[in-house]
């Protein structure tokens, strides 16, 4: 007999297959439509289907803390810090029993480096490393953390608020995230930015699952904490209503974010106390709380998201081709009615040309009548003349 894990097993196994062959027959629609974006962006979700990835991104703006966030999650100081808007690129951190780190270039080539060596190509830190980091496409972090075993991975994006281009690259990395944690200050708490970002980029590309974390609640009088994340929570939550409501199914999108997790800690004190093994200050940081909530979005409800995630994805997909076929359509009604008006235009024109065909052929032949009459004549009378 099989146990309830095998049965979930199945399900799993054969929704994914499902799945798969609605995203390859989109892909082919895609293909035969000439949407070389789609092609693109649907391999990619195939991929990520096939071979169990799971994204978690970190998002928010500059100097709110991203780098010593994730740096909290590994337990080490790895990736760069300062009080600058020091991220450049995206920086994958992804799950290895020997610690290490790979840049990968815009043109193709790659380049294993110590990881000590990370805030050289991945900061703007000094106009070299800033130079250096335009040139790079993304980097790769290699580091022993147990509940990121099994194709999952966490990204540090460059700051929202930071300037266009790394705006632009924080939201291609969206495409490819199943959960997104948003990390807003304590001391700047969720501005007009952070709203326009959750609600456009985020819950409008398919992200239901967000945690979002305030940072820095050590900086705050430990009265006002409360206040603060109550604060913030009530104005998560009025974005996400007056968004919903412009959306041709407010109580649908909200019945999928019904499950908003709102966390205070401050990452710089669950960094120090992992480093000194304070179990005093990192329960004092309450980073605690914030990584059981996350181990079991990993543990036990990674299948779920993923399909979830997946299924909006193919409706946002297939609606776009659907959009498209329609604006082939209206183009191919206009081109139709553009033929029928030239076809009736053509076809005056040979109505016309056979009038005068025929008005030529009976003038032609009429003269040649009168001529072949004159010629006759003109003979009957030289014969007789000659007679």
């Amino acid at each position: 007999m099989k146990s309830l894990s095998d049965n979930r097993s199945l399900d799993y196994k054969t929704s994914v297959f499902i799945l798969t062959n609605y995203l390859k027959q989109l892909q082919s629609f895609s293909q035969t439509l000439n949407l070389s974006n789609l092609v693109v962006s649907i391999s990619n979700i195939v991929y990520r289907l096939e071979h169990n990835s799971f994204t978690i991104g970190v998002f928010g703006n500059f100097n709110c803390g991203k780098s010593t966030f994730i740096n909290a999650l590994i337990g080490k100081n790895i990736l760069p810090t300062d009080i600058l808007a020091t991220t450049a690129t995206i920086s994958r951190i992804i799950h290895r029993e020997i610690p290490g780190a790979k840049i990968s270039f815009q043109d193709g080539i790659e380049q294993e480096i110590p990881i000590d060596k990370l805030e050289d190509y991945v900061t703007k830190l000094t106009s070299d490393s800033e130079q250096r980091a335009a040139e790079i496409q993304e980097s790769l972090i290699y580091y022993p953390i147990p509940y990121y075993q099994n194709q999952l991975e966490i990204i540090d994006t460059p700051g929202l608020n930071d300037d266009e281009k790394m705006t632009a690259i924080t939201s291609e990395v969206i495409e490819g995230c199943d959960v997104a944690i948003m990390l807003i200050s304590a001391i700047s708490p969720f501005g007009i930015t952070e709203g326009e970002f959750l609600t456009t980029k985020l819950l409008a590309n398919g992200i239901t699952r967000i945690l979002f974390v305030i940072n820095s609640i050590d900086l705050l009088d430990t009265a006002e904490v409360g206040k603060i994340i109550n604060s913030i929570s009530n104005r998560i939550h009025t974005c996400i209503q007056e968004w919903a409501k412009q959306q041709p199914n407010p109580q649908e999108i909200l019945d999928k974010l019904d499950k908003i997790q709102i966390h205070g800690i401050s990452a710089f004190q669950a960094l120090e106390a992992k480093a000194t093994r304070n179990i005093p200050l990192l329960a004092q940081s309450w980073f605690v709380n914030f990584e059981c909530a996350l181990r079991t979005i990993i543990n036990q409800e990674r299948g779920l998201i993923q399909l979830q995630t997946t299924c909006i994805r193919i409706t946002t997909n297939a609606t776009e081709i659907l959009s498209c076929v329609k604006h082939q359509e209206s183009q191919l009604a206009v081109e139709i009615a553009q033929l029928s008006k030239a076809k009736e235009t053509i076809s005056h024109h040979i109505e016309q040309l056979r009038c005068q065909k025929t008005e030529l052929t009976t003038s032609f032949n009429n003269t040649s009548s009168n001529l072949q009459k004159q010629t006759n004549l003109s003979h009957s009378r030289l014969e007789t003349k000659l007679k």
